[in-house]
């Protein structure tokens, strides 16, 4: 018998909504079945037509693995589970477990969605995360085949048993549950409420910026900091989500390049959102926009800058202002592929003269077309620009992507990954270009604020910002690849996962459970977060191993002490709140609740299984030694009194 654990093969986990579980579960011990391979269509539908057995465990190409499959699968009642093999190449399968109308969308943006991630579903899964663990599963089930099931067979014990039961709230009273969430990351190069200094000499120039105000408005710069997929182990989003948060990174690497006194001198400033929980009905974005507009802190907390009713770790997002914002783009799905030329398509609900400026820069600076979408007068994609949209109506701004009015085929599936991307030079292009569009957009005049009326010296500088396409290949590897890569284990060398001399088999962009006290979850929160302070830094101080080594204000980022305007939020779902007083979590009357099930150890045990007729055989053979054991024992001891009486 081999156990195989997470590392290797993801599984499906339960999860719980407002009225019920959603994903997948298995009893305690189990599921235990004959390993069956379905490789070609015609496999499948022998399958279905073979009528002997019960509680197979398919083994199944991910060619074949989809709804109308898996139910049919389900209808004939002698599934027990599913093993999803690894495929080298995933050209053409066209796979989305998401919902057909995302964020409760009146049109449809993702054809190819089966809701799959939000059912619950009737038998165990798992995903084969590496070629090595799909070949030991796929020889053994073609073994069983070739020797047409005969005894001994090759079997598989499917364990993903979840403590969870009824809905969220019955699961969350008991404790047998905890709220999705993680912390997003927002950026600024100083804080927000602060006047910039000035300069002298440049404000007689006639090829000057506008004055600054105070505050000064912002122009906002939003990503996801997560995915999802139905197997959550396997949630890379590489082209859906990945790609802009690595574009992102890139723009604030990119914007190092830029003087402080252009940055001083601009009449805007730049503020960066990275959202997590975005997959998850936004949750993210929808906590973000929300604390903006209507928090209220009732009991300051007696440390630090946080709130204790209603929770917050910190009030520093106090200072962003929705009226204050000039400019929100989101930067969505982009090409990952150096043979994808593609357009970009440019997702904005209205005109408005600064975004013209940004347009057209971006165009000017792209490697390829840049198109107004179809639809854009009347649908602007699921983003966080939409929930911004819904606090502020007339907010400028635009969704920028590589589609028009579809989500890419494998929109939030395993099969969003990397296995067949060999360059990262179109995100490094886009880089470059949203860099430029982003720069122009804080600098441009605020009388005229149109691309033909910026100053030389500062069209010279826009002109100028390029994208580190080394670091684009870097934080490719970590992001899709190889989540322990060198760069994070630069940029987070005191994180204890960091030190741990192993390669990932691939990263996993699943949002996962939320922690309080500004804690996060795993690597992604805590490197973006470093990674940004780092480049956004005002000053760097003494070394630090740990936070506690730092003044109150400052960071413990890259074994140094610095200041940095870069701070965490909380992202939960908007049915659910921390209460502090009572230290636990509280559903609402309204808004989106997931949670997920507590587990122990899961994972999947091959091992080789007997005919029934030889189970009953050995049954027998230990009934009756045991039994004549017992008689034996018997006349045993009867001599043995014969002949040695006990006085």
């Amino acid at each position: 018998s081999e156990f195989i654990e997470g590392d290797q093969l993801a599984p499906c986990v339960r999860l719980l909504n407002r009225t019920g579980p959603i994903g997948c579960a298995t009893s305690s011990g189990g599921v235990s079945g004959a390993l069956y391979p379905l490789i070609e269509e015609s496999d499948l539908q022998k399958f279905i037509k073979y009528d002997s057995g019960s509680d197979w465990i398919v083994v199944m190409s991910s060619l074949l693995f989809n709804r109308i499959n898996y139910d049919q699968l389900v209808d004939t009642d002698r599934v027990g589970g599913i093993i999803v093999l690894y495929e080298n190449s995933v050209d053409g399968i066209e796979f989305s477990p998401d919902k057909k109308y995302p964020q409760s969308s009146s049109f449809e943006w993702n054809p190819n969605g089966n809701n799959m991630i939000y059912e619950n579903l009737k038998i165990p899964m798992y995903s084969c995360r590496n070629v090595n663990i799909s070949a030991k599963v796929l020889v053994r089930a073609k073994d069983n085949l070739a020797r047409e099931f005969s005894y001994p067979q090759w079997a598989a014990t499917l364990n993903t048993f979840m403590s969870a039961a009824g809905d969220a709230e019955t699961c969350m009273r008991r404790g047998f549950c905890k709220p999705l969430g993680g912390q997003s990351v927002w950026a600024a190069r100083r804080p927000l409420d602060e006047s910039p200094p000035r300069n002298d000499s440049s404000s007689s120039s006639s090829n000057s910026i506008d004055a600054p105000s105070s505050p000064r408005p912002t122009v906002l710069v939003s990503v996801p900091l997560d995915s999802n997929a139905l197997f959550q182990d396997e949630a890379v989003g590489a082209q859906n989500d990945m790609a802009a948060l690595l574009v992102g990174l890139l723009v604030v690497d990119t914007f190092t390049q830029v003087a402080d006194d252009v940055w001083n001198a601009a009449p805007r400033q730049p503020l960066f959102a990275f959202l997590t929980g975005e997959a998850w009905n936004n949750m993210g974005s929808r906590r973000f926009f929300r604390d903006i507009q209507n928090f209220t802190c009732q009991q300051p907390a007696e440390e630090g800058d946080g709130c204790l009713l209603p929770y917050a770790s910190s009030l520093a997002f106090q200072q962003i202002k929705l009226d204050d914002i000039a400019l929100h783009m989101h930067v969505g799905a982009l090409p990952v592929d150096v043979s994808d030329e593609a357009p970009l398509y440019w997702h904005a609900p209205s005109a408005d003269d600064l975004l013209s400026t940004a347009r057209d820069v971006l165009a000017s600076s792209i490697d390829r077309p840049l198109n107004d979408a179809a639809n854009a007068g009347t649908a602007v994609p699921p983003s966080a620009y939409n929930i911004a949209r819904s606090y502020r109506a007339s907010l400028p701004g635009v969704v920028l992507s590589n589609y028009d009015t579809k989500f890419n085929p494998t929109y939030h599936s395993r099969l969003d990954d990397a296995r067949n991307v060999t360059s990262t030079a179109p995100l490094c292009s886009i880089a470059t270009a949203v860099a430029r569009s982003i720069l122009a957009a804080v600098v441009a005049p605020t009388t005229e604020p149109h691309a033909n009326t910026l100053p030389q010296n500062v069209r010279d500088v826009v002109a100028s910002l390029a994208a580190n396409c080394t670091l684009s290949d870097e934080l490719w590897q970590c992001l899709v690849r190889d989540a322990l890569c060198p760069l994070l284990r630069r940029t987070l060398p005191n994180y204890v996962h960091a030190a741990a001399d192993v390669t990932m088999p691939r990263p996993t962009h699943y949002v996962g459970v939320h922690k309080t006290k500004n804690r996060a979850r795993g690597y992604w929160a805590p490197f973006v977060k470093d990674f940004v302070a780092w480049r956004f830094k005002r000053s760097e101080n003494q070394a630090c191993t740990k936070q506690a080594d730092c003044a109150v204000a400052e960071q413990c980022v890259m074994s140094r002490c610095v200041l940095s305007h870069v701070f965490y939020h909380d992202a939960l779902p908007d049915g659910i709140d921390y209460d502090y007083s009572v230290g636990d979590y509280v559903l609402l009357d309204t808004g989106s609740v997931f949670v997920e099930s507590n587990w122990a150890r899961i994972g999947v045990s091959l091992f080789v299984q007997s005919s029934p007729a030889s189970a009953v055989v050995f049954l027998i053979f230990g009934i009756l030694l045991t039994l004549g054991s017992f008689v034996g024992l018997y006349f045993a001891r009867r001599d043995f009194s014969k002949r040695y009486k006990v006085l």
